[in-house]
C-alpha cells in the first residue's frame, strides 16, 4: 500500500477510510474490511471478492463435543519481519503465559502459524506435541511393541527426534522435498521422554522418524545422555545400513557403541538393504555398499 512505511505497515491502518478511526474500522465485519482494503489497493480478484466457504463448518458442536471444548481460546501465531518479537520462540513464551493464566478456565488451542516450515528448521525450539487432545490411554492399551514377557505391560508412545533426511534415495518422497535433515539435541529428546514418563507412565519409546540417526556418532551422543540421566526406558529407531561404516569407525568402536545403545535401552533398529545388486543400489542413489549391510548385522548381533 502506498501509505505504508517501516513503522506503519498494517493494512488496517494504511487503508483506513478518511471518516473513520482504526478503532471504528475494526468493528466492521472482517470480510467488509477485507473488501475495502482490496478496493483501496486496486487488487480485484474473483476468489477474494467472492470467497467460497462451502468447505467450512457453520456448526462446530461436534468438534466441541469431541475435543471437550466448552470455554476455549484459539491462538493464531502471527509473524512479520517488522515484529520480530512475535517469532515462534517468543510466541511460545507468550503461549505458556496464557496457559498459566487461563488454563483452569479455558481450553487453549494453538493453530499453526505462517512460515512454519522455515521456522521448523530450528527444531529444538518447536513445542512438544500436546497429547491432551487425544485419548492416550486408548492408544497405550494397543501397543505396537511387544513386551519381553507375557506378564509385562508395554506402554509405548512415539517421539520425533529428527525431521527430513540426509539422503536422496530415488524412490523416496524426499527426492521431491526441499526438507533438510535436522535432528534434535539429546537434551531436548530426553526432556520430552521424561515428560511422557511423568504424564503417562510410559516405558517404551518409538523414535518415529524417517531417519533417527544419520551416523553412529549421533546415536552415541543420545545414549550418553540417557545413561548419564539414568532414564530407564526401551526404545526403537530408524537407521541406515551404513550407520557404523559412514562414521569410519573401527569394528571395535562399532561394537562399543552398539553395546552402549543396548545399555541405554535400544531394543530394536529398523534398516534395510533394498537390494544386493550394486548397480541397482546406484540407480536408487542409496550411497551404500553391500558389505556395510553385513557389518551392521554382525555388530548389532
Amino acid at each position: 500500500f502506498s501509505s505504508s512505511n517501516l513503522n506503519t505497515w498494517s493494512s488496517s491502518e494504511t487503508t483506513l477510510p478518511s471518516d473513520k478511526s482504526k478503532e471504528e474500522f475494526d468493528k466492521n465485519p472482517v470480510l467488509d474490511r477485507f473488501d475495502h482494503q482490496l478496493k483501496t489497493s486496486g487488487l480485484m480478484t474473483n476468489h477474494t471478492m467472492s470467497p467460497d466457504f462451502s468447505w467450512s463448518c457453520s456448526d462446530i458442536s461436534n468438534i466441541k463435543s469431541n475435543y471437550k471444548l466448552d470455554k476455549y481460546i484459539v491462538l493464531f501465531p502471527f509473524c512479520s519481519p517488522h515484529l520480530v518479537l512475535k517469532k515462534w520462540a517468543h510466541y511460545n513464551e507468550l503461549i505458556e503465559k496464557i496457559k498459566e493464566r487461563y488454563q483452569d478456565e479455558y481450553k487453549i488451542i494453538v493453530a499453526p502459524g505462517p512460515d512454519e516450515i522455515r521456522e521448523a528448521e530450528k527444531i529444538n525450539e518447536l513445542p512438544e506435541i500436546d497429547w491432551s487432545f487425544f485419548d492416550v490411554e486408548r492408544y497405550l492399551a494397543m501397543p505396537s511393541a511387544k513386551a519381553d514377557r507375557e506378564k509385562d505391560v508395554t506402554r509405548a508412545m512415539p517421539i520425533i527426534t529428527a525431521r527430513g533426511c540426509a539422503f536422496k534415495c530415488s524412490f523416496c518422497h524426499y527426492v521431491f522435498w526441499d526438507d533438510p535433515y535436522r535432528n534434535r539435541s539429546p537434551e531436548s529428546i530426553l526432556t520430552e521422554i521424561k515428560h511422557r514418563m511423568e504424564q503417562y507412565n510410559i516405558n517404551y519409546v518409538h523414535f518415529w522418524d524417517d531417519l533417527s540417526f544419520a551416523s553412529a556418532i549421533t546415536a552415541e551422543k543420545l545414549c550418553d545422555e540417557i545413561i548419564s540421566r539414568k532414564v530407564k526406558v526401551k526404545w526403537n529407531c530408524a537407521i541406515r545400513v551404513v550407520i557404523f561404516t559412514r562414521a569410519r569407525l573401527s569394528y571395535e568402536d562399532s561394537i562399543r557403541i552398539a553395546k552402549k545403545m543396548n545399555k541405554a535401552g535400544c531394543y530394536q533398529c529398523g534398516f534395510s538393504l533394498e537390494s544386493g545388486n550394486k548397480q541397482i543400489l546406484e540407480m536408487m542413489n542409496k550411497k551404500i555398499e553391500v558389505d556395510a549391510f553385513y557389518t551392521t548385522v554382525y555388530v548389532l548381533r
